[in-house]
């Protein structure tokens, strides 16, 4: 009851009151006005009025300082003239801290300066002033936050002003504060910027409207008129650059890349042109592309090709540079494009221009094929093709162009192109089409014959020949008709041809001359001559063949009088040669004094040298000396200085001054010829003839000095050289020249007495009595005594006489008669000797008794002298009894005892070692000590020959020859304590490297050494090489061992690198003292210089041969062949590699140094494995590195060096001595460069050697930057 008492009574539910209340807000919301009270004021039918201007004036007393009602009744004052009152609210509403009032106070001062600019007359002067008080104003709006519509209302005031910046300002806060309309306000801006030239930000705005657009057409249309904006502002890189930066999804659009291709060539940004073309020619094919070549297309960025990696790079670049990927994806055409004229002529364009000609080959190919009849492709094709390097396709379009219309351009092209590619096919269509419209042309005629026997189609060359032989040039043709015949092998139509053509009247002397060959070549000597004598009225001076020909066959015929008549014919022609003037000549050869007269004509008719000397040569050999004055007394100025030009020419003359008296003269002459450039071997020879005859011993050493080196290979020098060395008593040097000479002068019997002089001097004893004994009984045989005293009785001295003058015949009778005395006493009893030597007193006197010419009395003279000579050392023989001296003689020859020495010599000229060693144990003390000392070095007992060498210069401290002797036995297997620092640099890696070394010589044969090395290394490139140990330890023992000249060596050592490992090498050399001789070699982790990886954490097993030929004393050629296998110090093999080298050097020898210029070609071939180990792996901040990185690359070196000195570097000379090598090489993976080696070594305290040297390889067989390496070196020999 008080709970029904206490309930209220509910008028509504609590739900239903809720609804009401959502209703009622919902309702609220709905009727609040959104606008401000300004907005609604101005937005109120019939504007501004009284009523709104009155509410405003009165809200404005309740709120005095409120910014908003202040500017929209400043306002409203302004739009109804109440100019001063809007004026005072503008100074109030200034003086406001407020921002919003100052800028409704800005707003209000705007329209004020405008109305009463507006209210002045347009022509009034005062206008212009108002006007510009109203720009300053809306200058005081930049930079001021705005409303929308107060922007825009400003932006529209400004341009109506001509403020375009101030406007274009306001557009663009606008486009961020609009953004509903934000594309409109973009294209304002865009077209404001452009208007005011301000075309950077002109584009900008195309590129928003890009950025905004949402379809591709747009965003192209938008994204070009921006590029174009640019282009037109001459902006050309800022338009590149925004093209780059804004391409997007634009970059697979045709249109696009059309336009960007062509706006890069007029912005000269060839690479952006290029880069666009392919893309522009790819597109639309990209499933074809592999994807390596897809990276290639479309990454785009910086490459190092240093490191491990940038190895591996640079091994798939091009010499220019050229990143190359697997067939088919580099390809400028992606395969199934179709063809789009347009874009191939943009691409092509684009490659041309940039130097291209590859890929505009490339371009042309493929339009070819789609426009297989296009003259202008065809065209193209053929021009890229030249410039890139393919003149065999650029002739197949060239001639396809000749053959379908192309016109004289395209045939030109053939027959410029064909004959360098041996394309004869070709050549022979171009010249078949020249010569329809030069007919008669015989050089066109020629080409062409030519052309079909290349081709091997004589017949069809005969054929033409044939058919082209009409009109006024058909016997030329046949001429040639004929000649193809005899070289097709076809000799009776030849013969026919020419048979033909020297009937035909007024043919001339061609086909007979051809004729004659060919019936020489039967063996038709008669026919051959006659046919030419059937001619030879119709011949003129210029018929030079003819009469060569004539000449040649009358000789053969031994018609003498034809063949002189014939030569004298060719020298009228002008166009003799030597040999053939010499021919002519030696017609009369039996005749010197005529001889030298027709050598006399033809010198005057030809001026040549050789036949002045002919002449010269034959006058001597007849004496007519008259002659020769006369020759010289006829010369002009100019003819006598070309005469003393020609080294011939002044031997001739020197010997026709030394046969009449004129000695000095006669050695000026030959000291003349000798100095010229051409002098050869004759010259030489006579100059020593006549320093041994007559001149001073210092000359005669000069001279042999000088040409020492060419004596040795030189037979004609062998003679002068051995009498020479006579003469200075150098029999050893003597016997040398002789014994070389022996051979080709066996049969005279003065110049093997002289090789048994020089025999006997230097102790070859029976070598000398065997020579002597075989002259003797010669000379016997041939009817001594009586012969000797008329030694052109008999057939010995007419070995010596030969083609000799007079003068020289008696010199030669002079000489036998004194050795037929001295043989006679040796070989036969005394009473032959004595009646020999009675007879030849007898001639002495008579000739001492006969009243001659100086020259005769000269000559007398010499004869007593050699009798008085003879007669002493007849004399001298001890034993008193002659026939005891006989006995003596014979008991010699039979027991043919021949000195140890002579032994000695022999075996060691045929290297016969045992009987050295046999000569060497059981005579020693009958040995000479150079020979001796020699001996011991050829068999290995270097102790016994340095004591011998180091004895023999003491008691001659002078002689060159000891001190040669002591060094070269000394250096064999000397003591030495080393050290050499080096100081390289080769990017990435720089290090010094200090290597100490100690030798002991254990015996003769053994020696033992030591070396330790220190390398401190560091990296030059940390993103390339990393993880370099500071420092490297090398130490190794070398066991040398040499025998039968043979040297070994082994060598076992411990490295402490990036790893310890252990080393081993074994060296052998065979016969290093011989014109052949090899090397061999093997090597297990040894150090690989190849590159800096390999030379910081790897090595290698090596092992090779080398062989080294000295051809002569001047020439040699090396040979090397040496493969290696290449692992991480941890022993993860990397790869392996062979290296074949071939040496050829030419040394000139002089006194110092001796220049050397030598041709090297070094080929490398390597190869790798995949993995590249821990060790080396660790070198390189690239985790992924393979084998490939670390290894070499295969290389081809070729290159010519120039040295001098370069033995200095290591060997020992007794005083400090430049060297220098230096050269060019060219490699295949480099290009050129240059390899330089200069320094200084030698012995600086008597026993030791030091050396300083800097080097540089610009190419290197490990390729890589060059290499820089300076070091020191210091031996002391103890």
């Amino acid at each position: 009851m008080l709970t029904a008492r206490n309930k209220r009574t509910r008028l509504l539910p609590p739900w239903m009151i809720g609804i009401f209340g959502a209703l009622i807000g919902v309702g609220l919301a709905l009727a609040f006005p959104r606008e401000t009270l300004q907005q609604r004021l101005l937005k109120q039918e019939g504007g501004v009025n009284g009523l709104s201007i009155a509410y405003l004036e009165a809200w404005l007393q309740i709120v005095p300082d409120d910014p908003e009602f202040l500017a929209i009744l400043a306002q409203q004052y302004v739009s109804i003239g109440r100019l001063d009152d809007a004026e005072a609210l503008i100074r109030h509403m200034r003086a406001m801290p407020q921002p919003g009032g100052r800028r409704g106070a800005l707003l209000a001062q705007i329209g004020i300066a405008e109305q009463r600019a507006s209210a002045i007359e347009p022509d009034a002067p005062q206008r212009a002033a108002a006007l510009n008080a109203v720009r300053s104003l809306m200058r005081e709006t930049a930079n001021k936050d705005w409303s929308v519509g107060e922007l825009e209302g400003l932006a529209t005031r400004a341009r109506a002003l001509g403020l375009g910046d101030l406007a274009l300002g306001f557009y663009k806060q606008l486009v961020q504060t609009d953004t509903a309309r934000a594309e409109m306000w973009q294209k304002t801006v865009g077209e404001m910027a452009l208007g005011t030239g301000d075309y950077r930000s002109a584009a900008q705005a195309m590129f928003a409207q890009q950025a905004a657009a949402d379809t591709l057409p747009l965003r192209r249309r938008y994204f070009i008129d921006g590029l174009r904006v640019l282009q037109s502002g001459n902006m050309l890189d800022e338009a590149m650059r925004q093209a780059e930066a804004r391409l997007g999804d634009l970059r697979n659009d045709a249109e696009t890349l059309r336009f960007l291709t062509r706006l890069a060539m007029s912005a000269n940004r060839p690479d952006l042109a290029e880069r666009y073309a392919r893309r522009l020619l790819s597109i639309g094919a990209q499933p074809q592309i592999s994807s390596r070549g897809q990276t290639s297309l479309e990454q785009r960025g910086f490459v190092f090709l240093d490191g491990p990696r940038g190895l591996a790079t640079r091994e798939a670049m091009g010499q220019h540079g050229v990143r190359h990927v697997q067939a088919g994806s580099g390809d400028v055409l992606a395969p199934g494009k179709s063809f789009n004229q347009e874009d191939y002529e943009l691409a092509y364009n684009v490659f041309i221009g940039n130097g291209k000609s590859v890929d505009a080959r490339r371009i042309a190919e493929a339009a070819v094929r789609y426009q297989p009849n296009s003259l202008v492709w065809r065209e193209r094709l053929a021009q890229t093709a030249e410039w890139s390097g393919s003149p065999g396709q650029a002739l197949e379009q060239w001639l396809w162009l000749a053959e379908h219309g192309g016109g004289t351009k395209a045939w030109q092209a053939v027959l410029r192109l064909a004959p360098g590619l041996n394309d004869d096919r070709a050549y022979l269509a171009a010249l078949r089409h020249r010569v329809r419209t030069e007919r008669g042309n015989l050089e066109l005629v020629d080409q062409i014959s030519s052309a079909y026997e290349r081709l091997g189609e004589p017949e069809a060359a005969l054929a033409f020949l044939k058919e082209s032989a009409t009109g006024p040039r058909r016997r030329e043709v046949l001429e040639r008709y004929g000649e193809l015949a005899e070289r097709a092998g076809k000799d009776d139509i030849a013969i026919q041809t020419y048979r033909d053509l020297v009937k035909e009247p007024g043919s001339g002397t061609v086909a007979a001359t051809r004729l004659s060959r060919m019936l020489y070549i039967r063996g038709d000597l008669k026919g051959a001559t006659d046919v030419l004598v059937q001619v030879r009225n119709r011949a003129t001076a210029a018929d030079e063949d003819y009469w060569r020909q004539l000449a040649r066959m009358a000789t053969l015929t031994r018609r003498d009088a034809l063949a002189r008549e014939a030569y004298a014919k060719l020298a009228e022609t002008g166009k003799a040669n030597a040999e053939e003037l010499g021919e002519m000549a030696n017609l009369y050869a039996d005749r010197p004094l005529d001889a030298g007269r027709v050598a006399e004509q033809s010198y005057r008719m030809s001026g040549d040298m050789y036949m002045l000397q002919q002449a010269l040569m034959y006058y001597n050999q007849a004496r007519a000396y008259g002659r020769i004055e006369a020759l010289f007394a006829s010369m002009t100025p100019e003819q006598r200085a070309a005469a003393e030009k020609s080294p011939l020419v002044l031997v001739q003359r020197a010997e026709y001054l030394r046969a009449t008296g004129q000695r000095s003269a006669a050695l000026a002459d030959l000291t003349a010829a000798n100095a010229l450039d051409s002098a050869g071997t004759e010259a030489r020879a006579a100059m020593l003839w006549m320093l041994v005859d007559q001149g001073k011993t210092e000359d005669l050493k000069a001279a042999m000095k000088n040409w020492a080196a060419d004596a040795e290979d030189d037979p004609d020098l062998w003679g002068p050289y051995g009498a020479a060395y006579l003469r200075l008593n150098d029999g050893r040097r003597a016997f040398h020249y002789l014994r070389k000479n022996a051979a080709q002068r066996s049969q005279d019997p003065l110049w093997m007495l002289a090789y048994a002089d020089a025999a006997e001097m230097v102790g070859y004893v029976d070598v000398a009595w065997a020579v002597r004994r075989k002259v003797w009984l010669d000379m016997r045989a041939a009817g001594i005594p009586q012969g000797v005293l008329d030694p052109r009785s008999n057939k010995v001295a007419s070995q010596s006489l030969g083609g000799a003058s007079e003068a020289e015949d008696a010199d030669i009778r002079e000489q036998l008669r004194a050795q037929s005395v001295t043989l006679a006493q040796v070989f036969e009893s005394g009473d032959l000797s004595r009646r020999i030597l009675i007879e030849f007193l007898r001639a002495d006197r008579a000739a001492g008794d006969k009243s001659a010419s100086a020259q005769e009395g000269a000559q007398t003279e010499r004869y007593s002298q050699t009798a008085r000579e003879v007669a002493l050392s007849w004399a001298m023989s001890r034993e008193q009894n002659e026939l005891g001296r006989a006995w003596l003689a014979r008991h010699y020859a039979e027991t043919l005892d021949r000195p140890a020495y002579a032994d000695l010599a022999i075996a060691l000229g045929d290297r016969d070692r045992p009987a050295v060693e046999k000569i060497l144990d059981e005579l020693p003390d009958r040995l000479p000590l150079t020979t001796r000392i020699d001996a011991n070095r050829y068999v290995d007992r270097l102790g016994e020959a340095q004591r011998l060498a180091f004895n023999g210069l003491d008691t001659a401290p002078d002689s060159e020859e000891m001190h040669q002797r002591l060094r070269e036995s000394m250096l064999v297997n000397a003591q030495a304590l080393s050290i050499g620092t080096t100081f390289s640099r080769q990017r990435p890696l720089a290090f010094t490297e200090t290597v100490v070394g100690a030798g002991v010589r254990l015996s003769d044969r053994f020696t033992l050494g030591a070396r330790y090395g220190y390398r401190q290394q560091r990296s030059t490139d940390g993103q390339n090489l990393v993880n370099v140990p500071s420092a490297d330890h090398n130490l190794e023992a070398v066991l040398g061992y040499r025998i039968n000249a043979v040297n070994w060596q082994l060598a076992a050592g411990r490295r402490m690198g990036v790893e310890d490992v252990t080393t081993g090498r074994f060296d052998i050399a065979w016969n290093p003292e011989i014109p052949v001789s090899f090397t061999g070699f093997v090597g297990v982790n040894q150090a690989a210089t190849e590159n800096a990886y390999l030379r910081v954490g790897g090595v290698k097993d090596v092992a090779g041969i080398g062989a080294n030929w000295r051809v002569s004393t001047r020439d040699y050629l090396a040979a090397r062949v040496e493969g290696n296998r290449f692992f991480g110090q941890d022993r993860t093999s990397i790869g392996h590699g062979t290296i074949f080298e071939l040496e050829a050097g030419h040394r000139f020898r002089i006194e110092y140094p001796d220049y050397t210029v030598r041709a090297v070609v070094t080929r490398g071939n390597y190869s790798s494995k995949q993995d590249a180990g821990r060790v080396l792996r660790s070198l390189t901040p690239d985790p992924n590195a393979v084998a490939s990185d670390f290894m070499p690359r295969s290389f081809t070196q070729a290159g010519l060096l120039f040295s001098f000195g370069t033995e200095h570097l290591d060997e020992y000379s007794r005083g400090l001595r430049p060297f220098l090598e230096a050269g060019l090489l060219r490699d295949s993976r480099e290009g050129w460069g240059t390899r330089v080696q200069l320094g200084v070594g030698g012995s600086v305290l008597g026993n030791d050697h030091a050396s300083v040297y800097y080097a540089r390889e610009g190419v290197t067989r490990g390729g890589g930057a060059p290499l820089n390496e300076f070091g020191i070196r210091y031996r002391w020999l103890y």
